[in-house]
């Protein structure tokens, strides 16, 4: 099941000056985080369809990505929001 966690978050934040140009910040963020046991996702140009795993719950959502293809793989993730359950998964 997912959690809300506070997690640190990288975001760019350049400088004034060429040496702050690729400068990255840190800050503490609330998330929605899942440990999936697979992670598909099939990409269409700029959009990709995602289905993953965890725990036995299904989860499928729509994400910009840009390229064609499909991937596969798993592990741990967080998003801003929760994501859509839309069943049990196949064993």
């Amino acid at each position: 099941m997912a959690t809300q966690e506070t997690v640190d978050e990288r975001y760019r934040c350049p400088g004034w000056w060429p040496w702050q140009w690729f400068r990255t910040c840190v800050r503490r963020v609330t998330r929605w985080c899942y440990d999936f046991a697979w992670v598909y996702e099939t990409r269409y140009g700029f959009v990709a369809r995602v289905k993953a795993c965890e725990n036995g719950i299904l989860y499928e959502w729509w994400a910009f990505a840009i390229g064609f293809g499909s991937s596969q793989g798993a592990g741990r993730a967080c998003y801003r929001s929760a994501r859509r359950q839309t069943g049990r998964c196949a064993s």
